[in-house]
């Protein structure tokens, strides 16, 4: 069992993650405020059976995607740029309303989830979370953005979001298709990308896109207190 200290800090209460049973120590969760959160492929029968036995909870499944490098660009309009913190900042509040609905940490007040997104990408911008953020504008208004960061073999989008006045003007597929050009320019084997399993909609679209399923894993939780 190890103990996320930035998550802790961020949230203000004890954040643990569990790798495997054996190392969960209930004593030193005594009078504390907590959360100990498991991540277990759906296929582990028995670790599963050993956190329910344990009073873990099912919280929510991830879904991991893998699409492979088309080996061509894809024509893109010019509307794409690195975003600053400056171009973000009229937008700070808008982050629950992108990712509260399906996001596995409403344990938490919402205010918290929207600063969480909204630092995620701060961080994202200044290189410590992905590597990349980009913004799509319309009239020099943004209208959507991106973040991915890159390993070895392949691009792993962080965050993919449309703001609510512009949806359904396939913004999302435009970010798609840019992430696909960075992938092909870089000579990678492809893309990875995760939602949650109640996420029809984005695992519908990135189906659509020529994404796989790669791997399905379930969060399971274990709580203490009340989270403020």
């Amino acid at each position: 069992m190890r103990k996320l200290q930035w998550d802790s800090d961020f949230w203000g209460v004890n954040v643990y993650h569990l790798n495997n049973i054996e190392t969960l120590d209930l004593k030193q969760l005594n009078n504390q405020c907590y959360l100990v959160q498991a991540l277990v492929n759906v296929r582990d029968i028995s670790f599963i059976g050993e956190l329910e036995d344990k009073g873990f909870g099912f919280k929510e499944s991830k879904i991991t995607l893998f699409k492979k490098n088309k080996r061509k660009i894809i024509k893109i309009p010019h509307n794409f740029k690195v975003l600053s913190l400056s171009d973000l900042e009229p937008y700070e509040h808008i982050f629950f309303e992108l990712y509260g609905v399906y996001t596995r940490y409403n344990i938490f007040p919402s205010d918290k989830v929207n600063k969480f997104y909204y630092t995620w990408l701060i961080n994202s911008i200044r290189g410590q979370m992905d590597d990349q953020c980009i913004g799509y504008f319309i009239d020099d208004e943004l209208a959507g953005f991106i973040t991915y960061k890159r390993n070895d073999s392949h691009l792993i989008i962080g965050l993919l979001g449309v703001l609510p006045n512009f949806r359904g003007r396939g913004i999302s597929q435009l970010l798609l298709n840019y992430v696909d050009n960075v992938a092909f320019k870089s000579g990678l084997d492809g893309i990875k990308v995760s939602t949650q399993g109640t996420n029809i909609i984005a695992l519908n679209a990135y189906i659509r896109n020529g994404y796989t399923i790669n791997s399905i894993d379930h969060w399971y939780y274990l709580t203490k207190g009340e989270f403020r």
